[in-house]
């Protein structure tokens, strides 16, 4: 993807993107996610000679991709939503059905 891209070195590129709590983004923090990437995701880069180089667009799809195998990852964590409420009601007519049905298996005894 970077064939098409204006590739700079990792300063450079620290200089172009937004600053997060107004400091720049380190060059050690690029150089971390090209070599060695977040939860399997590496920035895209290109060496030349000694240089290391990426680009802006580059950074924004690994953003991209770390955003949705997070939003994945809480997906599979999240609790499960909260049971349906019953009213009362509700509850006594399940629990009169529940031990009708188990004193017909003969569970419970008959009252009588």
């Amino acid at each position: 993807m970077l064939n098409n891209e204006t590739c700079v070195c990792l300063t450079e590129l620290s200089r172009r993107l937004p600053r997060l709590n107004g400091k720049r983004i380190a060059i050690s923090t690029l150089w971390r996610w090209a070599m060695k990437g977040i939860h399997g995701e590496r920035l895209e880069s290109r060496r030349l000679g000694k240089r290391l180089l990426s680009s802006v667009e580059a950074v924004d799809r690994f953003s991209a991709r770390l955003s949705d195998r997070v939003a994945e990852e809480f997906k599979k964590t999240a609790p499960p939503p909260p049971a349906r409420r019953t009213t009362t009601r509700q509850a006594e007519r399940e629990q009169a059905r529940a031990e009708a049905a188990l004193t017909a298996a003969g569970i419970l005894p008959a009252e009588g």
